[in-house]
């Protein structure tokens, strides 16, 4: 395993960490990439204004508060899980760790920064919430690979003149399995994934200044058989969150992100992790931007989208903008080639809570003339990006 450290500002704490270790731990770990709480309102503090349950958010009115663009993109950690799944002993499990590697590096990911370090300079978002930030090593006598998707993107950005800083960032998991690399034979292959917040770093303080930052982890979590890791093996998954609290031309307000479970068919675990988001990062009398990869389907009004914006009051920011668009961002498929006739739901969101009001919002990265030299899609999901103004004093 990597003993790699990473710095996060200040003031952050962990609310709890797992770190996974040896063979089970990295099978859950790439398993779960691909894809009783109080239920506390977010944002309804005495400033409230506009932009929450009690008062909709509205696409046509010009006054409030400073301008903010803000954008949520999962990176796509580059590869289909199933065969992990489908192992039924150790030898198995091996070859299908060797697949899910060839495939990562088949996903190319250096080429596809490019083409995400493209979408933010036309979008310049003053914060940026990303999940599938995956960093993969594979350690082996003839040499070693090392693919940091964060390391990879912010050069991306520098190299076009954008200068973002991380803001928060919330390690998930990390694990080692042993694997068959093309050119460098047999290795050790390390899987390390992370949650993160970026902020420009190349605007004033009076425009944006970072105030605080927290991250953690989500009590509920999924455990999953490992039928390749021995009999009757199982492993728990975590999921987590971060926000940054920001003020942003003398207005303050909580941007938060989040990746709730992928694999959880009924939502249990999904709704649970929606009402601790509600109970815990949400629970403030500040305004509330909150991006992320929900894993619960917008269009049809999945369990865990329904208490985020039924009981927690938040306001979808795609519905008031585009209402009758179905806007969705799941899944191209796992190669990236093809076509986007695979898009099924919309998963990835901006929600925004009281004393916001939503002045745009639309996709990115479905673009065909917007891919990699090779043809590849820069991910998996359409990115969202959106135009608030922060009307609470």
């Amino acid at each position: 395993m990597m003993g790699r450290s990473m710095r996060v500002p200040a003031g952050g704490t962990h609310r709890r960490s797992r770190a996974a270790s040896g063979l089970v731990a990295l099978l859950a770990l790439l398993a779960l990439l691909a894809g009783g709480v109080a239920e506390a309102a977010p944002g309804r503090g005495p400033a409230a204004a506009a932009g929450g349950r009690g008062a909709p958010a509205q696409a046509d009115q010009p006054q409030g508060g400073p301008p903010v663009t803000v954008m949520t993109r999962n990176l796509y950690l580059g590869a289909e899980l199933g065969p992990l799944f489908a192992a039924a002993d150790q030898q198995q499990l091996v070859a299908a760790a060797s697949q899910v590697w060839a495939n990562v590096l088949a996903s190319d990911f250096p080429a596809r920064a490019t083409v995400l370090a493209e979408e933010v300079a036309r979008e310049r978002p003053l914060l940026l919430g990303l999940q599938e930030v995956s960093r993969f090593t594979a350690v082996g006598a003839a040499g070693t690979i090392d693919i940091d998707f964060l390391a990879l993107f912010l050069d991306a950005l520098a190299d076009r003149g954008l200068h973002y800083e991380v803001a928060s960032v919330s390690p998930a998991f990390e694990g080692t399995l042993p694997a068959i690399d093309p050119t460098l034979g047999f290795v050790q292959a390390t899987l390390f994934d992370r949650d993160v917040i970026l902020a420009r770093a190349d605007v004033p303080p009076a425009q944006l200044t970072v105030l605080r930052e927290d991250h953690g982890l989500f009590d509920a979590g999924l455990t999953l058989p490992l039928p390749g890791a021995g009999p009757g093996a199982t492993l728990r998954i975590d999921r987590g969150w971060q926000y940054v609290d920001v003020r942003v031309r003398n207005r303050e307000f909580r941007f938060v992100n989040t990746h709730f479970e992928a694999f959880d068919p009924g939502e249990v675990v999904r709704v649970q992790q929606a009402r601790e988001l509600l109970a815990g990062p949400l629970a403030t009398d500040l305004p509330v931007v909150v991006v992320g990869d929900v894993n619960s389907d917008a269009v049809t009004g999945g369990l865990a989208y329904r208490v985020l914006t039924g009981t927690g009051g938040l306001t979808d920011a795609w519905s008031v903008a585009r209402p009758g668009e179905p806007g969705l961002t799941c899944c191209l498929p796992g190669d990236l080639r093809g076509d986007t006739s695979t898009l099924r739901s919309r998963i990835d969101l901006v929600l925004v809570g009281d004393g916001v009001r939503v002045r745009e919002a639309e996709r990115v990265g479905l673009d065909p003339a917007l891919r990699t030299p090779s043809g590849l899609w820069p991910s998996d999901h359409a990115g969202v990006v959106a135009r608030v103004q922060i009307t609470a004093r």
